[in-house]
C-alpha cells in the first residue's frame, strides 16, 4: 500500500505546546495526578532526541498517590486494577479520505516499575482510533499482562525534567530498542479521535511514561499488496514495510533472546531503532504462516 500525503492533525510534532491535544483522565478524578508536556532532548538524561522538530510529548502517570476511587479494573484482562490514567487525544475530520486513513507515529517507552515477574504491576500503553485498539503494550519486566511486553530495559535511571512538575525518575530506564515508528491503517473515512493511553497498574505511586513524536495522518489508497512481509536491515534500524493484519512480530538476538514483540491489529509498517548494533532475527506470524528474516543492524 502507499499513501497520498494528507494531514489534518494540529501540532503533530508538539512544537506548539499542547495546542490541539487534550490531556484527560478518569471521569471525576483530578487531572493533577497525570501529566503531559512537550519536552526537548536537553530535558532528558541520558539524552533522547526528538525524531522530528525540537520537541516530543512526555506522558506520565507521575509518582503521586491517588484515591482508590480513581481506578478501574481488568483493562487488559489480567484482573488487576489500573490506578493513575493519562490519555492524550485529538479529534479531527478526514471526510475526503474515502478509503480510510493511515496513522503513523514515533514512540519511546519508559518505565519506573518493579522488576519482579508475575507481580500485579504490569503498566500499560495503548493507541486507540475511535473504538478500535490498534496498538497495545505492557511493562517490559512483569509479564503478567496478556498484552505484548515492550522488551528489554537498560537498568539506567532515566530522568525527564518538566516545567510544571520538577522531574520524573524512570527507575529501569529506556528500552534497549529506541524509538519505534508504527504505521497502522484504519479503513473508513469520517471523523476520528486518536487516543494515546497510559496506565499505572497495581499501584498508584510508581510512574509509567511514554514519549510520543511525529504523529501523521495520511489518506489510504489501496494497491496490490505484497505476497509476504518485506524486511530491511539498515544502519541503526530494522524496517518492516508491509505487515499483514492480525500478525505477531518478534525480534530476537542471535542467542535466542527475545528483544521485541508487537501485535498488529491492522495491516501496517514497523521501524525499530537499535542502540546495540549486530545481527538480529525477525519472525512474523500470521495464522499458520511464519516468515523468518535474518540480517545485521550496522
Amino acid at each position: 500500500m502507499w499513501w497520498l500525503i494528507f494531514n489534518q492533525l494540529v501540532n503533530s510534532s508538539f512544537e506548539n505546546g499542547m495546542t490541539g491535544w487534550q490531556l484527560t483522565t478518569y471521569p471525576g478524578c483530578p487531572i493533577y495526578y497525570t501529566f503531559a508536556e512537550p519536552r526537548q532532548s536537553s530535558n532528558v538524561s541520558p539524552s533522547i532526541s526528538p525524531t522530528h522538530g525540537n520537541y516530543f510529548l512526555h506522558i506520565s502517570t507521575l509518582d503521586e498517590d491517588i484515591d482508590d476511587v480513581c481506578a478501574t479494573s481488568n483493562v487488559d484482562g489480567n484482573a488487576y486494577s489500573e490506578y493513575d490514567y493519562a490519555v492524550v487525544q485529538q479529534t479531527f475530520n478526514a471526510n475526503n479520505c474515502n478509503q480510510g486513513i493511515t496513522i503513523s507515529w514515533d514512540f519511546h517507552y519508559l518505565t519506573a516499575e518493579w522488576s519482579s515477574a508475575n507481580s500485579p504491576y504490569d503498566d500499560l500503553f495503548r493507541l486507540k482510533v475511535n473504538d478500535a485498539e490498534l496498538v497495545k503494550y505492557s511493562n517490559p519486566r512483569v509479564i503478567t499482562s496478556p498484552w505484548p511486553d515492550y522488551y528489554q530495559v537498560d537498568n539506567v535511571y532515566t530522568t525527564v525534567h518538566g516545567s510544571s512538575v520538577p522531574f520524573q525518575y524512570y527507575t529501569y530506564g529506556k528500552a534497549i530498542v529506541g524509538w519505534k515508528t508504527i504505521s497502522v491503517n484504519y479503513p473508513s473515512g469520517g471523523t476520528y479521535t486518536i487516543k494515546f493511553e497510559n496506565w499505572d497498574q497495581g499501584d498508584p505511586i510508581v510512574a509509567n511514561g511514554v514519549l510520543i513524536d511525529n504523529v501523521k495522518v495520511n489518506c489510504l489508497t489501496p494497491v496490490n499488496t505484497p505476497e509476504k512481509p518485506i524486511v530491511n536491515f539498515t544502519k541503526d534500524n530494522i524496517y518492516i514495510n508491509y505487515i499483514p493484519k492480525d500478525s505477531e512480530v518478534e525480534i530476537y538476538a542471535t542467542d535466542g533472546k527475545l528483544i521485541d514483540k508487537m501485535i498488529f491489529e491492522s495491516d501496517g509498517h514497523y521501524k525499530v531503532q537499535f542502540y546495540k548494533k549486530g545481527a538480529y532475527i525477525v519472525k512474523i506470524k500470521n495464522n499458520n504462516k511464519v516468515w523468518t528474516y535474518k540480517g545485521v543492524v550496522r
